[in-house]
């Protein structure tokens, strides 16, 4: 064997052990010594444009008592409008489909109150969105498990209790407090719905009067103006989606313009607040005392203009179409 092998095998025999030997060193620590980890970057903070000046609406001064409602009966009572002669409502929102992530800059900037009557199974996927809502002065109320298309409304007891009863428990876990009102999808309920309500703890059943679709206040389906304005005691309501902020801007508008405040529900049906004795208030909406003028809202319009098109084309087709006369 030549002399100068035995200097290129022992140069690669130090190449392997130099190889082997820093990884093990490269984890060898004196005792007290912090490991070495490479440190990760902090996500960047999400900036958003500054808010736009919102109106200012005073908070209603809370009455001496909560209105003290009928549970005498196998169902909940249910709620279209609070009884009180002071210029005041009440903003509710409803499933929680799609948290904006511009509702809590705004619940901050102007801490009036809100109930929101979440979907739990939807509530459950951004809890802590809903969360910083609460803090900044929302109620959570209960909107079912799912929201079954349709509404409950006809449907049988079995499907509404699980509805109506899992989603008390499933809100109560996700926030800690059990619900005690609801509000049936699509406002569609009967007495089966009612009668499930009371057996799964609810205390009321709240309904609405006023919505925002697509940046428009609507009041029994005519757009809100002067010839159909807001009322003492209306409760109003919008929904979490991609336009929350323009239909929250909407509300806030028409409330300040017609000179109203809001309220807390709480204020009106915690019936801790509430009387043990005496009468129960009416809550049905009274009739208005003058008929409502105004343009009818976009989504009746569509409806309607929908309607008249398919009726128009039937009578065409049915104009086309040649007569016939039974053989003799």
């Amino acid at each position: 064997m030549r002399p100068g092998w035995w200097v290129a095998i022992a140069a690669a025999l130090a190449a392997v052990v130099l190889v082997v030997a820093v990884p093990l060193t490269s984890h060898l620590r004196h005792p007290g010594e912090a490991a070495q980890t490479p440190s990760a970057e902090p996500p960047p903070a999400v900036t958003y444009p500054a808010l736009a000046p919102l109106p200012t609406i005073p908070l209603a001064a809370p009455p001496p008592a909560a209105i003290r409602l009928n549970d005498s009966g196998p169902e909940v009572p249910v709620v279209t409008r609070i009884p009180t002669d002071k210029k005041i409502v009440f903003i509710t929102m409803d499933d929680g489909t799609f948290p904006n992530p511009a509702a809590p800059r705004l619940f901050a900037a102007t801490k009036l109150p809100a109930t929101l009557f979440l979907i739990s199974k939807t509530a459950a996927k951004t809890p802590l969105y809903f969360k910083s809502l609460v803090a900044d002065g929302a109620r959570v109320e209960g909107h079912t498990v799912n929201h079954p298309y349709g509404g409950l409304k006809g449907r049988s007891e079995k499907v509404q209790h699980s509805e109506l009863c899992n989603s008390a428990v499933q809100l109560k876990q996700i926030f800690g407090s059990t619900p005690k009102w609801f509000r049936p999808p699509y406002g569609t309920y009967d007495q089966t719905t009612l009668r499930t309500a009371k057996q799964c703890g609810y205390q009321v059943s709240v309904m609405w009067e006023a919505s925002v679709i697509d940046g428009v206040l609507c009041i029994a389906q005519h757009q809100f103006g002067a010839g159909n304005p807001l009322q003492p005691g209306m409760i109003l309501l919008m929904h979490f989606t991609q336009n929350f902020e323009h239909d929250y801007r909407t509300l806030l508008a028409a409330i300040q313009q017609s000179g109203y405040s809001v309220g807390r529900l709480s204020d009106y049906l915690d019936q801790t607040r509430a009387p043990k004795t005496g009468p129960h208030p009416s809550l049905v909406v009274p009739k208005p005392v003058t008929p409502i003028s105004g343009p009818l809202c976009p989504d009746v319009a569509a409806a309607q203009a929908s309607q008249s098109a398919a009726a128009a084309a039937a009578a065409a087709q049915a104009h086309a179409s040649p007569t016939t006369t039974a053989k003799d």
